[in-house]
């Protein structure tokens, strides 16, 4: 059996997939959260909107599979833990939230 390890962790550069796409995340009057698809050129590709851990599961397995058709790159484990938590902050944050 293999003991357990803890890996401490400095500060880490981003590293961009190859997905061509970037994500806006806005908060809706009705207290639910929009994710709007972009491609690279500021074309929209989709919108989901509902409550942040819905959006999340949502919006990432569809993610996986759509680029995964239209390129030889999938959006990475980066990338989807990144839209999950900006999705979750701008769910707290409400009208405050600026994502990064």
């Amino acid at each position: 059996m293999n003991e357990w390890e803890l890996i401490k962790v400095n500060e880490t550069e981003w590293k961009q997939d190859k997905s061509e796409i970037f994500t806006l995340i806005a908060c809706c009057p009705d207290g639910t959260i929009r994710l709007d698809v972009m491609t690279t050129k500021y074309e929209p590709v989709i919108s989901f909107q509902g409550k942040a851990e819905n959006v999340r599961k949502v919006a990432v397995r569809w993610l996986d599979s759509r680029i995964s058709q239209k390129t030889s790159d999938r959006i990475s484990c980066e990338h989807s833990s990144y839209i999950g938590s900006e999705l979750a902050r701008a769910e707290l944050l409400k009208d405050e939230y600026v994502q990064d």
